[in-house]
């Protein structure tokens, strides 16, 4: 996924009131499309923050509570789903670095979230001075129990930021929000609501991947101060720096190394034009660089990585369409800075690419999404290393009230290495997500 983690231009709001004066508290519903994002992955013994984003198709609402110049403001989703997975039956192959993809004899049943855990979102706002002041912080808790006793039911804290500004200066923001490349992928990404690629199905964990490492890398919640220009007549860009991230790996034959080391921080840019017309939608460019020095037990990883993104997406009528590309060097795949580099620190270039389209009959959703991320190979990676993650999903999905959605949506995904040998899964999953 994704709730105020997107700029204003993100978000169509229309506001209706209750005041009740007794108590000079006024009270306002306002209907949104928020965003979230959160996910919590326990990857080859690693346990690693991913994250998800997350767009309602229905609206959801918001509480707004006043009192004097300030204003709190609360909303969320909760959601389940159950999920039938024909795992890869074997003799499997080794795919070194797939995205935890099922191999057994035996299909697998789950009861677990979707992309998205259940979040409780909150934020302050007001008005000082001319310069528009907010807060917002983002609670999120899975509802994942995979024995009696669970340590999957934990609080997590994963966006705490804050944004100041004018509407003819454009807006800072700084703390720990979602990045910027990859996030426009994720945001128009059908399953956001639903589960699209699974993942770790035997023991699931507190979120599923929709096309994170299957068509896109995943945004990430990055440590920043950025800033966003004033809208130009539909034309608008932010620029960044993050901290530095650390290379990672979800088990490709990767150099060892931990910490990045890097002097410079990383910095993220994205330039982005809307239309709003007969043909309704946008057009953005993002890119990415990071300077890395990792130092391994036996080797050295010391080199520029970069990303850039293109995304299109355009609605016309019941009509929805999106195309999304990537390419990137050192940069990794699946997750910023997984698996980016070889056991000798060499950087691997990447690239991949999402297609979808959606009409919409009434209350209901009709959507296909196809989507691939590939990983070269350098001279001293073995065949059995992960080259590409295929996916492709169906899926409906149908508002029963403003609030509660009811979907279903099969995936078939493939996790093929650089000697041509497949693992392959399909997922098929009912479930209901409910905004408020």
């Amino acid at each position: 996924m994704l709730n105020d983690i997107i700029n204003n231009k993100y978000k169509y709001i229309r506001s209706y009131g209750v005041h009740l004066v007794e108590t000079q508290l006024e009270i306002k519903v306002m209907t949104l499309k928020p965003y979230a994002l959160g996910i919590n992955a326990k990857l080859s013994g690693l346990v690693i923050s991913l994250g998800t984003v997350f767009i309602f198709s229905t609206p959801a609402q918001a509480i707004d509570l006043t009192a004097g110049d300030w204003t709190l403001s609360v909303n969320g989703n909760v959601n389940a789903h159950y999920l039938y997975t024909v795992c890869d039956p074997g003799p499997s192959p080794e795919v070194a670095g797939n995205v935890l993809i099922c191999q057994s004899s035996e299909n697998v049943s789950s009861v677990t979230n979707g992309v998205l855990p259940s979040t409780l979102q909150t934020s302050v706002k007001t008005t000082q001075l001319g310069w528009d002041l907010k807060a917002f912080f983002g609670f999120w808790t899975g509802s994942v129990a995979n024995a009696g006793i669970t340590d999957l039911s934990a609080v997590d804290v994963r966006q705490v930021f804050l944004t100041f500004g004018k509407e003819d200066i454009g807006t800072f923001k700084l703390g720990r929000d979602f990045g910027l490349f990859g996030l426009d992928a994720v945001l128009n990404d059908m399953s956001l609501v639903g589960v699209g690629a699974s993942a770790a199905v035997q023991s699931p964990l507190n979120t599923q991947l929709a096309g994170i490492g299957y068509g896109y890398i995943y945004a990430d919640r990055l440590s920043q101060i950025n800033y966003t220009t004033p809208d130009l007549n539909g034309l608008s860009a932010t620029i960044g720096i993050f901290q530095p991230l650390d290379l990672s790996t979800l088990g490709a034959n990767s150099l060892d190394a931990i910490d990045s080391g890097s002097a410079a921080p990383g910095v993220q840019a994205r330039v982005a034009y809307n239309f709003d017309r007969t043909v309704k939608g946008f057009i953005s460019a993002t890119a990415v660089t990071q300077n890395v020095k990792a130092q391994g037990s036996e080797a050295v990883a010391d080199y520029q990585a970069y990303g850039l993104e293109l995304t299109a997406v355009f609605n016309v009528g019941v009509i929805g369409a999106v195309a999304y590309g990537y390419y990137a060097s050192g940069l990794g795949s699946v997750g910023l800075f997984f698996d980016a580099v070889d056991a000798s620190g060499e950087a691997r270039d990447s690239y991949g690419g999402m297609a979808q389209v959606t009409t919409t009959l009434g209350k209901t959703k009709i959507g296909v999404n196809g989507g691939l991320s590939c990983l070269e190979q350098t001279d001293n990676d073995p065949d059995t290393n992960i080259f590409c993650n295929i996916r492709g999903t169906g899926g409906i999905y149908h508002a029963l009230t403003k609030n509660l959605q009811l979907l279903f949506e099969g995936t078939y995904m493939i996790a093929e290495n650089h000697g041509g040998e497949q693992l392959t899964n399909a997922t098929f999953n009912a479930g209901a997500f409910l905004s408020f």
